[in-house]
């Protein structure tokens, strides 16, 4: 039976909060514009080779000296290190970081509103959160949300929480008002946390509420209603990597046997119904299809080997996209 001291990845959640001081456009789902305008502004702050670009010199990640090093590419463009056993061959691995979009549906947002959302850092990136404070503390005050009149609403980083999504304690790890970061007392997510909390669940019968539009492939197609066996499929591959990458564990579970006993469970469909959603990316200058699942499935048989996996795929997300907030779902006991 596979617990959470077995995968022994690390994870902190935290909750960033930023006060709007001119009125704000946004669409009703968050994470794109989010992650987004991270990405951009992560890449300026810490970049060596955006001086180059600015010079005319045609630089990117996979030929930089400073690859290994530089936490742009570590956090935004990972590719296996050197001496990797796993994924060797390929030039990405999954991001370690997720952004869980506010379900916030406003799209206009006035001076004096607050906007919220989370991020959850995985294994040694953790020690990584200056970064993003700073990042989007700088994000703020060049311009967030949609383009309006030309230009983006400055927006001021409020505040960032630390958060035991089980206990629901939260500690102040930046506060805007004095500028000032709090490296110490973090709440960390362990797999003994995991365990513990699984004692709650039952282990026959689950219910996942998808939250956020989830894009899960089987056989090159994208599935409408995630059986289960496609889910734990897409979790195990998901978890397994990150924790190998980011916390330096390698799963012991034998992939084929658990396959195999998740085709052996049942689901009804609640409210699974698919969602359309088409974005345009100015990273990659083009119309990009984002449409997916949400809604509530409830999964029967023996789940006992398969709940820590599912705890926590809860906070990392599953499917396509799950890094700007894509494939979010919320466990139900």
């Amino acid at each position: 039976m596979l617990l959470g001291q077995d995968i022994g990845l690390e994870l902190g959640l935290y909750r960033f909060s930023m006060e709007i001081e001119e009125p704000m456009e946004l669409p009703e789902f968050k994470g794109g514009v989010i992650r987004g305008g991270f990405g951009t502004t992560f890449k300026r702050l810490t970049c060596y080779l955006r001086g180059l670009e600015t010079s005319g010199v045609n630089a990117n990640c996979t030929e930089c000296a400073f690859g290994d090093k530089c936490p742009y590419k570590i956090v935004f463009e990972p590719s296996p290190p050197k001496g990797a056993k796993r994924l060797r061959n390929l030039q990405d691995i999954p991001r370690p970081f997720v952004i869980r979009a506010p379900s916030d549906a406003r799209t206009i947002l006035m001076p004096g509103d607050h906007l919220e959302w989370e991020v959850v850092l995985a294994g040694n990136v953790i020690s990584f959160l200056p970064y993003f404070v700073v990042t989007f503390k700088v994000l703020g005050e060049d311009g967030f949300g949609l383009w309006r009149k030309g230009r983006r609403s400055k927006a001021k980083l409020d505040e960032v929480l630390s958060v035991n999504p089980f206990t629901h304690e939260s500690i102040v790890v930046y506060d805007g008002t004095e500028n000032m970061f709090a490296g110490e007392g973090h709440h960390i997510v362990t797999g003994g946390a995991i365990d513990e909390e699984l004692g709650k669940a039952r282990g026959d019968s689950i219910t996942l509420n998808f939250v956020s539009m989830t894009r899960l492939k089987y056989k090159d197609a994208f599935v409408k209603v995630p059986e289960f066996h496609v889910l734990v499929r897409n979790l195990l591959r998901r978890v397994s990597t990150i924790t190998y990458f980011y916390q330096g564990i390698e799963m012991e579970t034998d992939f084929r046997d658990q396959i195999e006993r998740a085709e052996q469970v049942s689901h009804d469909n609640l409210s699974i119904q698919w969602k359309e959603w088409i974005r345009y990316s100015g990273r990659s200058k083009r119309t990009m299809d984002f449409s997916g699942f949400v809604g509530k499935i409830r999964y029967r048989g023996d789940l006992r080997q398969f709940l820590p996996l599912l705890l926590y795929g809860s906070f990392l997300n599953v499917g396509k996209n799950a890094a700007f907030g894509l494939g979010q779902y919320e466990v139900e006991w």
